[in-house]
């Protein structure tokens, strides 16, 4: 599998436009969630990486 620089794969494509999404961490509901989003349409879904 391939990973970028900080040892992550590859982020998902937005389903909009087929523009690569950045992932950025927030503190939601007392916990760290990560926001996949878009340059141009913004955020396409949240994940809790704590919760299976």
């Amino acid at each position: 599998m391939d990973v970028d620089e900080n040892g992550l794969p590859p982020a998902p494509e937005c389903p909009e436009c087929g523009n690569p999404m950045e992932p950025e961490s927030f503190k939601g509901d007392d916990r760290l969630q990560v926001a996949y989003v878009c340059p141009v349409h913004g955020v396409g879904w949240t994940v809790d990486p704590f919760v299976e």
